[in-house]
């Protein structure tokens, strides 16, 4: 099958899957399968002090109404082969299927190894498309940058990246406290020790996507946005002022990179002129 004849049958699953993530969590009311979505996230995680506060994960609500737009706009057959569409659909594609099994697999087996193992699926098919479309950006002229491009795609691959980034760590970090596995080294580590690691280790990892994309905007202010509901949680909800204060200091440090980049990246183009 050529390129052109596949890019229709890619763009219709694309589709399905940016509705399926809108279905997915209400698969048990819909089956009568498994538990329900709340019940099912309810589990440790959400206790645990590097988790953010309640109010941030309505991100994905927005991740989720973008992922359908982006769906809808690049089934239409003039954006078929348009390749601001065609260069990051099949990653997009794999992401949106893979979080809705995500969140089915949730709420049929509860928390698992099998969880972490998906989001950090999802976070390569984002990582591809993010980085895809950064590039492609790149070779664009400014003035030939489509709205669309603008203010769709770019936030979509940003949001999703940048708040996977944040919750492969937490899932990880969820499997680690549920299956006991430090116990195999015969080390004791408290809550509050497991949430400096994991956080330190979110943001040497997002730090590093910011540096490749030269402070990506919505990458970068989505893993300020997961920081400032750690410190949230840990000020209101359960009191933790070590990992409050450790939160606030990777605030500082993402927008202190995120300024420095940019700064580079202006003076390179102030010389280039």
């Amino acid at each position: 099958m050529t390129a052109f004849k596949q890019q229709p049958l890619l763009a219709i699953a694309t589709l399905l899957g940016a509705m399926g993530q809108l279905l997915a969590p209400s698969f048990h009311q819909l089956t009568g399968l498994g538990s329900s979505f709340m019940q099912a996230t309810n589990a440790t995680i959400v206790n645990a002090p590097e988790v953010p506060a309640g109010y941030a994960f309505s991100i994905w609500g927005i991740i989720f109404m973008l992922s359908l737009v982006f769906g809808i706009f690049q089934t239409l057959p003039k954006n078929w082969n348009n390749p601001s569409f065609s260069a990051i659909r099949l990653p997009m594609l794999g992401l949106f299927w893979s979080a809705s099994a995500w969140m089915v697999l949730l709420q049929l087996k509860g928390e698992g190894w099998y969880l972490a193992a998906i989001i950090w699926l999802m976070l390569g098919f984002a990582l591809t498309a993010f980085f895809t479309n950064h590039q492609h950006q790149n070779q664009l002229n400014p003035s030939t940058k489509i709205n669309l491009q603008r203010w769709l795609i770019n936030p979509l691959v940003g949001l999703f990246s940048g708040w996977l980034s944040i919750a492969v760590f937490l899932n990880s970090s969820s499997v680690i406290r549920l299956y006991q596995w430090h116990q195999f080294f015969d080390v004791n580590i408290s809550p509050t020790l497991q949430a400096i690691l994991t956080l330190v280790l979110a943001f040497l990892f997002g730090g590093m996507i910011l540096i490749k994309t030269k402070g990506n905007g919505w990458y970068g202010g989505t893993l300020l946005w997961g920081l400032v509901g750690v410190i949230v949680a840990n000020t209101v909800k359960v009191p933790n002022l070590t990992i409050a204060m450790l939160a606030g200091g990777l605030v500082v440090g993402v927008l202190g990179l995120m300024l420095l980049l940019n700064k580079l990246v202006f003076q390179k183009a102030n010389q280039a002129l």
